[in-house]
């Protein structure tokens, strides 16, 4: 009987402990996690999980716990997992894992492709029954009929989405050109862009100055722009384009 008893209160030892088991480090990694994952398996979001400015699906994180990265905050959650979006500083990811959690760093993301990559990362590192029954939402992106049109993404803080950036997969993704050739972000001017204006301006407004400016110069030229959500670009995944392609819709 006193076997059995240990053995009981082992087993429910073991069942609590391993109830919820990853951490998300970044409000990035927050948006794969909550898309993907049961939330019985989930120990903790990032701080800014709740947060609508920043997460597309804060009212989803509202019931789940949060953490402000400290080492001992996560200490505490006792996690099996760690999962961090693109970039985690070295000796960070050493010290997490000398406490023998298994960080998993997710590969960046260039390219609409690489979001297939992304998964196909997470669900080598984790278990089968972590994930979501249906997370059919990651499929290919719908081209609207937008060939050969040319747009432009200016961010909240006043810059233009070059190649290899949030904006210019989402251009690509609908079927538009991306009229800036430069790799990454930079500042704009208000002359280039009203110099030679492209078919479509998409301006992710967080009532910026820079902005601000360049929507009173549109129009007065009567220039058309189109504004979009700055959040859906912070962290890009393949239901932050869906939501943005439905946003700036058929042509």
């Amino acid at each position: 009987m006193a076997v059995f008893r240990w053995l009981s209160f082992f087993c429910v030892l073991t069942y609590h402990a391993c109830v919820g088991q990853l951490v998300s480090l970044d409000v990035c990694a927050d948006q794969w996690v909550l898309e993907l994952i049961k939330p019985q398996y989930i120990s903790a979001l990032s701080h800014l999980a709740q947060n609508c400015q920043f997460s597309h699906l804060a009212e989803d994180a509202q019931t789940l716990p949060t953490h402000n990265g400290s080492l001992d905050q996560i200490q505490k959650l006792a996690p099996c997992y760690l999962i961090a979006d693109g970039f985690l500083h070295p000796f960070k990811k050493k010290s997490f894992e000398k406490k023998g959690w298994k960080v998993i760093v997710l590969p960046p993301i260039r390219e609409v492709k690489d979001f297939t990559h992304r998964i196909k990362v997470l669900r080598r590192h984790l278990p089968p029954h972590y994930f979501k029954e249906s997370d059919k939402s990651h499929g290919m992106l719908h081209h609207a009929p937008h060939a050969h049109k040319s747009a432009l993404i200016i961010s909240s803080a006043g810059q233009i989405h070059g190649q290899y950036t949030p904006g210019d997969m989402l251009l690509k993704s609908i079927g538009l050109k991306n009229q800036a050739r430069h790799i990454g972000l930079q500042p704009i001017t208000i002359g280039t862009v009203c110099a030679d204006p492209p078919s479509m301006i998409l301006i992710a407004d967080l009532d910026h100055r820079q902005t601000r400016y360049l929507k009173k110069i549109l129009k007065q030229r009567a220039q058309p722009y189109t504004d979009l959500d700055p959040k859906f670009l912070m962290c890009p995944t393949p239901w932050h384009l869906k939501h943005l392609s439905k946003t700036i819709g058929p042509s």
